[in-house]
């Protein structure tokens, strides 16, 4: 199992009220307790990163042990919760005055639960929030509008490069900026470590962005789950669905034709030679391979390499028994 490039983050609209005060932002980035997102949502099975991917599997993000001191990763969260309260605090809100906010989210399951969990950490923090499931029709276009307050997203980037992060999810009027971040210094910082040519000096430049989003609330990141890709040895062929050619003999009968389903003239003689010899095992006389211009009942290319057309599947040499075979030649 390796960590995808994939994260679930927190969206926070600074261009509304009350969350244009960068002490909300903070105060909301102290309540979460990431690990709690890991066993809950994750079984464990997740890591906690910035905003590039994690090590091992990525090679640019940070590593656990310098993010400790960034805001939000400090593993003591009662002591980030007494800190967030104490700012909700100075804002005029606690346990008499709570503030009242819906979250909202794409209405699949990978967002419900990240959002799920985000609505009872705030609780910790005198934030009473409702969820708000979108339909993914309307979730990217809401996003794009900034039609929303807070919310949760996940965000899937193509390839393990800071230039691709960056620039698509950070720097002012990028595409996927969906919180209106805006600081021009990081601008400068992802213009000169997309110049720097040495990978080591490159990697310090992105750190420096990292710890400059982290401590300005830009889009804190949730958590990363872990994911695995199987594969199975004996998984049949793409272009053999079904495995019909295997079943016949056992129903001793034609199955129905297979449609859409075709193969190129190299497989010809090797899937001839495969049924001759089930037939040879049913104690039934195969059939000889008949011409090309009788099977199949087109005729093949004269250069199958070179040509596209595929000999379709559904003409295929049947098992004749010696009886079948002599009331052919009589006419029958």
């Amino acid at each position: 199992m390796l960590i995808p490039n994939v994260s679930r983050n927190l969206l926070v609209n600074r261009n509304v009220p009350p969350f244009d005060s960068a002490e909300l932002r903070r105060a909301m980035s102290l309540a979460l307790d990431r690990q709690a997102f890991v066993d809950i949502i994750a079984d464990g099975q997740g890591t906690i990163g910035g905003v590039m991917q994690p090590p091992p599997e990525g090679i640019w993000g940070m590593p656990p042990y310098a993010m400790r001191n960034l805001p939000g990763y400090d593993p003591d969260v009662a002591s980030s919760r007494a800190q967030a309260r104490k700012m909700m605090e100075k804002l005029g809100y606690g346990p008499d005055k709570r503030l009242a906010l819906t979250v909202t989210t794409r209405n699949v399951q990978a967002y419900r639960d990240a959002a799920v969990v985000l609505i009872g950490q705030l609780k910790e923090i005198y934030i009473d929030a409702e969820l708000d499931p979108i339909d993914t029709t309307q979730w990217y276009p809401k996003l794009m509008r900034k039609d929303y307050k807070v919310a949760v997203n996940v965000t899937e980037t193509a390839v393990d490069d800071p230039d691709v992060a960056f620039y698509e999810n950070y720097v002012c009027g990028a595409a996927r900026n969906y919180t209106g971040y805006c600081n021009a210094e990081v601008d400068k910082l992802v213009d000169k470590q997309s110049a720097e040519p040495d990978p080591q000096k490159r990697k310090k430049i992105v750190w420096e962005i990292e710890r400059k989003l982290i401590e300005d609330d830009a889009r804190p990141i949730l958590f990363y789950t872990r994911a695995a890709n199987c594969h199975y040895p004996r998984a049949q062929r793409p272009r053999d669905p079904g495995q019909q050619h295997l079943q016949r003999p056992a129903l001793r009968r034609p199955l129905a034709r297979q449609v859409g389903v075709s193969y190129h003239p190299r497989e010809v003689e090797e899937r001839t030679g495969a049924w001759n010899e089930v037939c040879a095992r049913s104690r039934r006389r195969p059939a000889r391979l008949p011409a090309s211009s009788a099977w199949p009942r087109r005729p093949l290319p004269k250069n199958p390499a070179a040509s596209s057309k595929f000999i379709s599947s559904t003409a295929r040499p049947a098992c004749r028994s010696t009886k079948r075979r002599r009331s052919l030649r009589k006419g029958r």
